[in-house]
């Protein structure tokens, strides 16, 4: 079973190489949640979030069939950093998530709201408090027919 090696991989923060070689021998295990130390239930996807793995760990985890499906809301306050990585991990979540509704992008250093941010048709809140943003595009308001109302940073589309 597929799942135990890239979960050790994951929690032990192996070399990417390593976790880039057992996600390629072992794709199916990118769809199988797991328990963090916690005890909490969670997809790998967040797990190397939350672990600090390398962006391409998570894009490539996020692309492997079956692994956005059931994806609801991706924690990445703090995690992916700068306007560059957060725009791959959107585009990546644009195409690969089917029913993905809450994003938190905050505490990213982020100047802009990722173009591909508003590509994401199931998306209902992001999150973008602590971040260097000026405005909102307006695609954002395309997303939903629901009002867009701020508070403390939360976009609730």
């Amino acid at each position: 079973h597929g799942a135990l090696p890239l979960h050790w991989a994951l929690r032990k923060h192996a070399p990417e190489g390593v976790t880039l070689g057992i996600l390629n021998a072992h794709l199916e295990a990118c769809a199988v949640s797991i328990k963090n130390e916690e005890g909490v239930e969670m997809l790998p996807l967040q797990l190397a979030l939350d672990k600090g793995a390398d962006l391409r760990v998570a894009i490539r985890i996020l692309e492997a069939p079956g692994a956005g499906r059931s994806l609801t809301e991706l924690k990445c306050g703090g995690k992916v950093v700068g306007d560059g990585n957060a725009q791959a991990l959107c585009a990546s979540l644009a195409k690969h998530t089917a029913c993905l509704t809450a994003l938190d992008l905050s505490r990213n250093r982020l100047t802009a709201v990722p173009p591909p941010v508003c590509e994401i048709a199931t998306l209902q809140t992001v999150i973008i408090a602590n971040n260097a943003i000026k405005e909102l595009p307006l695609e954002l308001l395309r997303l939903t027919k629901q009002n867009c109302s701020a508070s403390h940073g939360m976009w609730c589309l």
